[in-house]
Parts: C-alpha cells; sequence; structure tokens
C-alpha cells in the first residue's frame, strides 16, 4: 500500500476522485481508501486536504517496488492534471 496527501478543490466530489484514480491506476490498483480528511485553518480557502491510501496486489506474483512506483506516478499525473496538488512532493 502507498499513501498519498492531496490538496484539492472543496467542490470535488469523492466518486470523481475515486474514478481518476482508478482510471490512472491499472490493473493492479485494489482498494482506495481515504484515510484522513481535512479542511481548516492550515489549508487555503476553498481547498480541502485528503490523504488517500491505495492498495495494490496482484493475484499471480509478488508486485515490484517499479509496478507500484509507475501505477503512483500516473495517479499523480493525473490528479494533478485535474488540478490537485501533491503534498509532500
Amino acid at each position: 500500500s502507498r499513501d498519498l496527501s492531496i490538496l484539492l478543490d472543496l467542490r470535488v466530489r469523492s466518486s470523481d476522485l475515486a474514478a481518476w484514480i482508478r482510471a490512472a491506476g491499472g490493473a493492479l490498483l485494489q482498494g482506495i481508501e481515504i484515510a484522513d480528511r481535512y479542511e481548516g485553518k492550515q489549508v487555503a480557502e476553498g481547498k480541502l486536504s485528503l490523504m488517500v491510501t491505495l492498495s495494490y496486489q496482484d493475484p499471480e506474483h509478488t508486485l515490484t517496488g517499479e509496478q507500484v512506483q509507475a501505477s503512483l506516478d500516473g495517479i499523480v499525473a493525473e490528479l494533478k492534471k485535474r488540478g490537485a496538488e501533491i503534498r509532500g512532493e
């Protein structure tokens, strides 16, 4: 699993966010869970901070770090294209 901290527009629906992540994550991405949600003083007005836990699995073999990273890189690129910021980059 990998955690991803995201800063995005408050108006983004969670179903849209999940769809973007799932489409960009590929077949190895098995689960998406919002682990933390924050909206308040430490986040700009109109923005929302989320930490998303992404779970990966392949039933036929052990995944390599490179395979998981390639999926994560695709997800990050898609979220940035949609106006999100990745925290900690």
